[in-house]
């Protein structure tokens, strides 16, 4: 099969579709998108994560990282402690109270989750996780490669 802009189109269509989908369920909660990640990448670390970890696995930068960190503070959803290994560091953990916030909204977002997946035949599922993670590191391979390009004033 050619993929072209056609093609491009589609995938960006069904990309932007679903982050709206997240997005509305975020903004249900009272949170934005990128807070939702957060609170799902916080909830993958229950023995406490840094805002550095945060930052690399969401790809977010450190103000936008450091602005919902500071949110989930005000909101006690999380508290901060010292690492034994860094002082400099702190880790990020939920509280009883964003705890069973996190549970909420993640708990229910997985079950809708799950209950679309469900429609996916075995092996599709498979070939649309493999398809999905081989795009993610093609295009930001390539986007990147191109970033730096720009910076060094090669284009």
């Amino acid at each position: 099969m050619e993929f072209g802009n056609t093609e491009i189109k589609t995938v960006e269509s069904a990309l932007h579709g679903m982050a709206k989908a997240y997005s509305d369920y975020a903004k249900a909660f009272g949170l934005s998108y990128m807070a939702l990640v957060m609170l799902e990448r916080i909830s993958w670390h229950p023995d406490g994560v840094t805002q550095k970890v945060l930052c690399e696995e969401t790809f977010y930068n450190k103000q936008s990282v450091n602005s919902i960190i500071n949110a989930f503070y005000k909101e006690k959803y999380i508290s901060f402690s010292e690492m034994d290994s860094d002082r400099r560091q702190k880790l990020i953990k939920f509280t009883d109270l964003g705890h069973a916030f996190a549970e909420k909204v993640l708990g229910d977002l997985r079950k809708l989750e799950l209950e679309c997946a469900e429609h996916l035949p075995e092996d599709e599922a498979k070939k649309l996780m493999a398809t999905v993670n081989m795009f993610k590191n093609e295009i930001n391979e390539k986007i990147n490669t191109y970033l730096a390009c720009v910076k060094a004033g090669n284009i």
